[in-house]
């Protein structure tokens, strides 16, 4: 062997296939070797305007009805990513998802720090350097859902023509089915809810007829130290926003009816003073009703009904007197009676009063009485 070497020199090695190859190989493997040192150096690249999933969906906690409230969709993050050049240059935001870590959330928190974690969607390598911001601070709070009833109202003044006698109800829910209604939100919220209300969407034009318009849903709240006042808590708009007392739209309320557009009818009726009449019953065929001389006390009543009843009426007639009842004695000749209301039509609440009508017999053309 120390033979063969000393026999080997540097122009003999030149000349051997045998080590050209191999020193080929060597050199192209050193070559490789920085070629990718320098070529491919280990760089970072940040990536803006991410987004993240911030729930508690489908965890622990939300089987503990607890949820999110605060507003999250306008949080944004930038993330800073290291790795190969040939790695991270080819990157985009879809390698990668980031979550709010909610692992150990099990009670309601008003200002609960979330940390932001990321995770790969691929097997590329390479690793997150920073996230910014690292946390958020979130509102979480515990949910129930209550029923409650639902009436209809409005905050405006119906218009209607005054000068013809047309007065506007107070609204009334169009389908009377629909008269509880179910809101889901933090048991805190809940308890805030005084009354739930339909409100027609109402632009103040006068109304001649009755009307069914869209209906919002507002949910009321006691004002202040005052059980009887109330506020609005919560206006949910025909549009779909949602604003407070203030008309400040609230991305996140902590309350959601089951339904938030419904119908309400306004009913326009026509109010007008009607004299009054008394009735008789059993009159013998000499005797008519104009034959008998009597005064009513109240001798007028204001009724109200759809207008075109209303129009139509001429007098208001009471319960008849029988006619076998009235008695020589002029002393005896009193009666109480009630008003005939033809369907629709009823005393204005503003003549509750006038619901019992006396009724006096003065005399009896050719004193035909029948005792």
């Amino acid at each position: 062997m120390i033979k063969l070497l000393s026999n080997l020199t540097f122009k003999k090695l030149i000349y051997n296939k045998k080590f050209l190859i191999a020193v080929s190989v060597i050199i192209s493997i050193v070559i490789w070797f920085v070629a990718a040192i320098v070529r491919n150096p280990i760089r970072e690249k940040t990536f803006s305007d991410v987004v993240a999933s911030i729930t508690l969906d489908g965890t622990a906690a939300s089987e503990k009805n607890l949820k999110i409230i605060s507003d999250v969709s306008e949080y944004r993050f930038k993330v800073t990513v290291k790795g190969a050049t040939h790695v991270v240059s080819g990157m985009s935001k879809d390698a990668f998802t980031l979550k709010a870590d909610v692992s150990d959330i099990t009670e309601p928190n008003d200002h609960c720090v979330l940390k932001i974690v990321p995770e790969k969607l691929d097997s590329r390598e390479y690793e997150f350097v920073s996230i910014e911001p690292s946390t958020v601070t979130v509102k979480i709070v515990r949910f129930a859902v209550d029923e409650y009833d639902l009436t209809a109202g409005t905050s405006k003044a119906i218009a209607t023509n005054v000068e013809n006698g047309l007065i506007a109800e107070l609204p009334v829910l169009t389908d009377t089915t629909t008269n509880k209604i179910k809101v889901t939100g933090s048991t805190t919220a809940l308890a805030k809810i005084k009354s739930v209300v339909a409100e027609p969407d109402y632009d103040g034009s006068v109304l001649t007829e009755s009307k069914t318009f869209d209906a919002y849903i507002v949910i009321y709240t006691s004002s202040g130290d005052n059980s009887d006042a109330s506020e609005i808590l919560y206006k949910y708009n025909l549009d779909g926003t949602v604003v407070d007392s203030t008309g400040n739209v609230v991305k996140n309320p902590e309350l959601t009816p089951e339904f938030t557009k419904t119908k309400v009818t306004v009913n326009i009726l026509k109010k007008a003073t009607l004299p009054v009449t008394p009735v008789y019953d059993n009159l013998p065929s000499d005797v008519k009703e104009s034959d008998i001389n009597a005064t009513v006390s109240p001798d007028t009543v204001t009724v109200v009904g759809p207008p075109d009843v209303i129009s139509g009426l001429k007098q208001i007639f009471l319960e008849p007197i029988d006619y076998k009842s009235i008695s020589s004695d002029y002393t005896n000749r009193s009666f109480k009676r009630k008003a005939k209301l033809v369907s629709g039509v009823m005393i204005s609440e503003d003549e509750d009063n006038k619901t019992t009508f006396t009724v006096k017999i003065k005399s009896i053309a050719g004193n035909r009485y029948y005792k």
